[in-house]
């Protein structure tokens, strides 16, 4: 008697095909008279400018409905920093004890004004040297970056001296056991850059260790504030990217050569003692 087994191993085949077709995806056939072709769709494109009314960079809307922040306002939460700014970089614009005020510093743009803040950490060596830099930051308001700014890192200390005794500029030589590294960010205000408005930069300073790589990496809110000193505005530039810079273009030129502390500000755009970025598009 023959075996039923390839008989019904065939008919499942068969049943296993039919189901497979009833459910694959069928062709849409036109309806009488219309192309076959690719469907186009009319793209209506808004194009009109998005208000600013306090001209901080964020637009009427994205200040109403994502921020929840006064759209005739700069700095709704009166920190220091203007909301797009806040914005741009994670804070909360409506909350003053954003960014927490351990992560804020703060300069006077008086020329020749020093900056001077220490950052520590503890560091288990074996003999590495240990460096510190700052990691590239983006520009503020007027096209300068930290590193345009004159700052510059050295390395200041070590707790106990015995474990890092030989320091060179930003470097620890070499670096043995359980060590608290000081690290010390220094610089004078350049006098080319009187805007005499408030403006914010971010400074990233970080350590790095031969062979192992990143220490310490954290971002600080650098708070300038304008001065009631004159300024000696003819002092060279350490300003290595100031393409943001007024010049004869904008409406107000900046002359660096009769800049005074007590004029208003050079920086044509501006509101409430703030530096605001140039108008044109909002976020």
């Amino acid at each position: 008697m023959p075996s039923v087994a390839p008989v019904r191993a065939a008919s499942l085949a068969l049943i296993t095909a039919a189901l497979a077709l009833s459910c694959a995806p069928r062709p849409v056939r036109p309806e009488a008279g219309a192309d076959a072709g690719p469907v186009e769709v009319d793209v209506v494109v808004d194009d009109r400018p998005r208000p600013d009314r306090d001209n901080d960079g964020l637009c009427d809307d994205t200040e109403m409905r994502v921020t929840g922040t006064d759209p005739d306002d700069v700095d709704t939460d009166n920190d220091g920093f203007i909301d797009s700014f806040e914005y741009s970089y994670g804070l909360l614009p409506n909350s003053a004890t954003s960014p927490s005020s351990e992560r804020v510093l703060q300069w006077s743009e008086a020329p020749g004004e020093p900056f001077d803040y220490v950052f520590n950490f503890t560091f288990r060596g074996n003999g590495q040297g240990v460096f510190g830099l700052f990691y590239e930051s983006a520009p503020g308001i007027d096209g300068f970056r930290g590193e345009d700014l004159g700052l510059r890192i050295e390395a200041l200390s070590a707790v106990p001296p015995s474990n890092a005794p030989d320091i060179a500029g930003e470097r620890f030589v070499s670096v043995v056991g359980m060590t608290r590294l000081s690290f010390r960010i220094i610089g004078d205000w350049p006098a080319r850059a009187p805007l005499t408005c408030r403006r914010a930069y971010v400074l990233y300073p970080s350590a790095y260790a031969e062979e192992l790589g990143l220490l310490y990496l954290r971002s600080f809110f650098l708070d300038v504030r304008a001065s009631s000193a004159p300024f000696d505005a003819g002092a060279p530039s350490d300003a290595s990217d100031a393409s943001n810079v007024p010049d004869a273009s904008d409406a107000a030129a900046f002359d660096a050569t009769s800049v005074d502390a007590s004029a208003p500000s050079p920086w044509p755009f501006q509101r409430d003692g703030y530096c605001l970025p140039r108008p044109g598009s909002c976020r």
